[in-house]
């Protein structure tokens, strides 16, 4: 039976794809497959994932005109085999143990959902830094992680949309608990795992914690979620829209209306944060039509700062 099923989008990093693949090689469970997908790749980022298909049959290819990542690992979800599902960005790199030790915890405590520690790869500077989520509860929740080694609904649900790392690659999901509850990522190109670990917060009932650091997560100048362009805004809206289409579906709209709400306000800030200068008026305008007059009045407190820096930059004065 396979255990771990590897989900790999690869799109254009023929230069990093090794020493991803590599580390996923030298796994110490065995049961596991990794399903790497060829979003459309110009360089030979395809050729390199058919050679370590040739040398090891646990690696399963397939390819497709670019869709992006949110399509890709819909696309891979739909046949994966494994008890449970990692994802591994084709740049990133694992620990030998993550999936051996991940499984094991998983089964020990019967988890639907197990979430690790990880370290940033910081290239330009060449340095390592320790990310613990630990830390990060104790100081937003002032909740022990690490002591109670499972998530309490209870304390975490302020924030439940925003606050607790929106990246999928630091945990292991059950796929029978995926399938179950249609979590699925958005058909965006930016901020579609929102959509998806959102789903896994709403649905699941048993998260544990690891404090091991198990992933290592390479930050690069060049890389998709560093590239902002103000194409790029119209997905945050579109994120939004399939957020709250999802929790009228599954009946929970109601239930989650306050989360949504400032999900919407922050998910906005932070794209703002990200667009040049001379777009911000039309962002703006948009998200006025889409935000209540109070989660608009929450927004302008939020962007304050930076509306002061934008304009400065244009060589424009007052507020």
């Amino acid at each position: 039976m396979l255990k771990v099923s590897v989900i790999i989008p690869v799109f254009n990093v023929a230069s990093y794809l090794k020493n991803c693949l590599d580390s996923c090689l030298a796994s110490t469970l065995q049961e596991v497959e990794f399903i790497c997908i060829n979003d459309g790749s110009t360089d030979n980022s395809l050729q390199i994932l058919q050679e370590y298909a040739k040398k090891d049959k646990r690696f399963i290819v397939l390819s497709q005109e670019n869709s992006g990542q949110g399509i890709t690992r819909n696309r891979a979800l739909q046949v994966a085999q494994g008890e449970f599902v990692a994802f591994v960005d084709p740049d990133d790199f694992i620990s030998p143990d993550l999936l051996k030790s991940a499984y094991d915890y998983a089964q020990l405590h019967r988890a639907d959902v197990v979430q690790f520690n990880y370290i940033e790869y910081r290239e330009s500077q060449k340095k390592y830094k320790k990310i613990d989520l630990c830390k990060k509860f104790k100081k937003e929740y002032n909740y022990n992680l690490k002591t109670r080694k499972k998530y309490d609904k209870t304390v975490i649900s302020e924030g439940l949309f925003y606050n607790l790392y929106n990246q999928v690659w630091n945990r292991i999901y059950r796929r029978d608990f995926i399938l179950k509850n249609d979590i699925h990522f958005a058909t965006t190109r930016n901020g579609e795992d929102h959509l998806f670990t959102i789903g896994v917060l709403i649905h699941a009932d048993e998260i544990y914690y690891l404090a091991d650091y198990l992933y290592t997560y390479r930050v690069r100048m060049g890389s998709m979620c560093h590239s902002w362009t103000d194409v790029d805004m119209d997905y945050t809206f579109e994120n939004i829209s399939q957020l709250s289409k999802y929790l009228q579906a599954h009946n929970l709209y109601d239930k989650y209306s306050s989360q949504l709400s400032e999900y919407r306000v922050r998910a906005l800030f932070w794209t703002r944060s990200k667009l040049r200068p001379e777009v911000v008026e039309k962002y703006e305008a948009k998200v006025k039509k889409i935000l209540t007059q109070d989660e608009f009045n929450s927004y302008t407190k939020l962007v304050s700062p930076q509306r002061s820096f934008f304009r400065s930059l244009l060589g424009l004065k007052g507020n």
